[in-house]
C-alpha cells in the first residue's frame, strides 16, 4: 500500500488534461508550486527550503513564480537556492558561496537596503564576494 504512490494529473493553460510525467519540466516545477502553495494556504510552516526550483522555468513561469512566492512571504521564511536575478532581486538578505583558487569557500552575507532597486541587488552582492 505504501508504494502506491500518487498520480498527479494537470492541464496547463491551453492543453488537456495529462499526467504530470506528460509534462515539460517547467511544467512540471508550476504543477509542484501550486501543489506546494495550496498546502500552506491550508497550513503554513514557518520556513521554507527551496533549491533551485526556479531552474527549470522561463522568464514568463519565473515572473508567475515570484508573485505567487509575494503572497506568501508575510506567513512564512524561505530559503531559496538560485541562480536566477528575478529570484534573487526579490531577497531582503543574500547569502552565498563563492569559490576562489582550490578547495576555499568563503561565506557571504548581505542585507538588502530597504530602497534599493531589484536590479542592483544581484550588482551589490557580486561586487561583496569580492571583498576581503
Amino acid at each position: 500500500m505504501l508504494e502506491s504512490g500518487i498520480d498527479i494529473v494537470a492541464r496547463p493553460p491551453g492543453k488537456q488534461l495529462q499526467g504530470i510525467s506528460l509534462l515539460s519540466g517547467g511544467e512540471q516545477t508550476m504543477v509542484a508550486v501550486s501543489l506546494l502553495f495550496s498546502i500552506y494556504q491550508v497550513k503554513p510552516s514557518p520556513f521554507c527550503v527551496l533549491d533551485e526550483l526556479d531552474a527549470p522555468l522561463d522568464e514568463s513561469n519565473i515572473n508567475r513564480f515570484v508573485r505567487v512566492l509575494q503572497r506568501f512571504i508575510t506567513q512564512s521564511q524561505f530559503i531559496i537556492i538560485t541562480h536566477n536575478k528575478r529570484t534573487i532581486g526579490m531577497a531582503d538578505v543574500l547569502y552565498g558561496v563563492t569559490m576562489e583558487g582550490t578547495r576555499r569557500e568563503q561565506d557571504r552575507q548581505r542585507e538588502i537596503p530597504q530602497g534599493e532597486r531589484s536590479a542592483d541587488r544581484h550588482r551589490h552582492f557580486r561586487h561583496a564576494a569580492r571583498e576581503d
